[in-house]
């Protein structure tokens, strides 16, 4: 799962969520880093849920 939060492109203090899911696959990946870096989004965290 993904949760983008960015700033609302009309609305100045206003910010635009979206959630979706990617697949664990290096492809995936990838093109998520490319969709990261187009949108502006230079900060990353990862949530683990389970026990590694």
């Amino acid at each position: 799962m993904v949760c983008t939060r960015v700033p609302h492109e009309d609305k100045p203090g206003r910010r635009v969520q979206r959630v979706w899911n990617v697949a664990a696959t290096s492809g995936a990946i990838l093109e998520l880093a490319d969709h990261l870096v187009c949108q502006g989004v230079t900060r990353v965290v990862m949530e683990a849920t389970s026990t590694y």
